[in-house]
């Protein structure tokens, strides 16, 4: 978790007026968002608020139809011509700047073909040009971390729910990410193996990872998170820290929302 005092220099990720629709539904309502070094930003609504597609459009698996997407004073997907008109980014340099952002997602989307050390070597040496031995190595000390150590020649078929995604977590850690970024990593979970996945992200928080995470488990939001955000139809109803927003919310909706989970 974040610890002192932070200031503006401190910014991490910013959104700025994020609007995305997919045909008529207009998803993203304005969304406008910072997140500092070190923090870890809960983002809580009911399905089909959006913050899914926010996370997606930070990192560029979705296109925003307007608004900025900025990671440490960079804009990530677009840029400015001489003329002053934004184009899209080429993909080589897109591909760069979304190795900054580590997304973790509902389902693990692992190589079922491949090893579990198989599938944590793959980008760091196809994308990010590491060794073989120098990529089996991080990826052997970050099995360490998630508590799979030794499970690095087991296939994704061999693994329980939880151990999947603690692979897919490693897998994400392996590009050397600024950010995390996690889309609902419990949902798919039988709920008695959920535990052993927030206990990584726990981890990861103790040691100072910028993490934006979608989640129901509030539990998580209650111990871990810095501050929490309330989405509602593509908005953002309410935003402040996890016994603002959790014991005495300032909204009408806010407050029902919760009162279904608490």
């Amino acid at each position: 978790m974040m610890n002192g005092s932070s200031n503006s220099d401190d910014i991490v990720v910013k959104c700025v007026d994020i609007h995305k629709s997919f045909g008529s539904n207009h998803v993203l309502k304005g969304i406008d968002l910072q997140v500092k070094a070190s923090e870890v930003l809960c983002i809580i609504g009911p399905s089909g608020s959006g913050k899914s597609t926010l996370l997606r459009c930070i990192n560029y698996l979705e296109t925003p139809d307007s608004g900025d997407i900025i990671v440490h004073n960079q804009r990530i997907g677009v840029y400015t011509k001489k003329n002053g008109q934004r184009a899209p980014l080429p993909g080589p340099e897109l591909a760069k700047q979304r190795r900054r952002l580590g997304m973790v997602f509902q389902h693990f989307n692992l190589f079922p073909h491949m090893t579990v050390l198989g599938n944590l070597i793959e980008a760091p040496v196809g994308v990010r040009g590491l060794s073989k031995a120098d990529a089996r190595a991080l990826a052997r000390d970050l099995l360490a971390k998630v508590g799979l150590g030794d499970r690095e020649d087991a296939y994704p078929a061999q693994l329980s729910g939880g151990q999947k995604q603690r692979v897919a977590i490693a897998r994400a850690l392996a590009m050397g990410p600024e950010v995390m970024l996690f889309d609902e990593p419990t949902s798919a979970l039988d709920p008695e193996i959920v535990g052993e996945v927030l206990e990584v992200m726990r981890f990861l928080s103790t040691e100072g990872m910028t993490m934006l995470v979608v989640t129901h488990e509030m539990s998580f939001v209650r111990d871990v998170a810095d501050r929490v955000v309330f989405m509602d139809e593509g908005c953002v109803v309410e935003t402040g820290t996890p016994q603002e927003i959790l014991l005495a919310p300032k909204v009408a909706r806010t407050a029902q929302f919760l009162e279904r989970l608490l």
